[in-house]
């Protein structure tokens, strides 16, 4: 179960962040207004995003894909458990937190993205 919403993997292979490019209808983030297209996820629960893709060692593609196996770790959990988002919005300068409650998606939901323009 998670909180439905996608990163834009290309933003993590290029050091950017870890942007959110989609929303499933109905899911926790998008059902809770807590999580927008384009926000910057800065932190999950204590795990800060930032750096996990600062680690100078890794190759762009190894980087790439330890951030998103332990994003997708961190995202997923039981249902009903909580999680808490740090979340950054484009042109602001706070991070915002919210805490929501996983759920697991219906596997034909609908996701929503700037490009549906839903």
């Amino acid at each position: 179960c998670g909180v439905g919403m996608g990163l834009d993997s290309q933003l993590l292979a290029t050091g950017r962040g870890a942007v959110v490019t989609c929303l499933a209808k109905g899911g926790p983030a998008e059902a809770e207004g807590a999580v927008q297209i384009g926000d910057s996820l800065v932190s999950v629960d204590d795990l800060d995003v930032q750096s996990l893709m600062s680690n100078p060692d890794a190759s762009k593609l190894d980087l790439t894909r330890g951030v998103s196996t332990i994003l997708a770790n961190a995202l997923l959990g039981e249902t009903n458990s909580m999680v808490r988002l740090g979340l950054l919005r484009a042109g602001e300068e706070t991070v915002t937190y919210h805490d929501l409650r996983r759920a697991p998606l219906n596997p034909g939901c609908q996701w929503i993205s700037a490009a549906s323009g839903d």
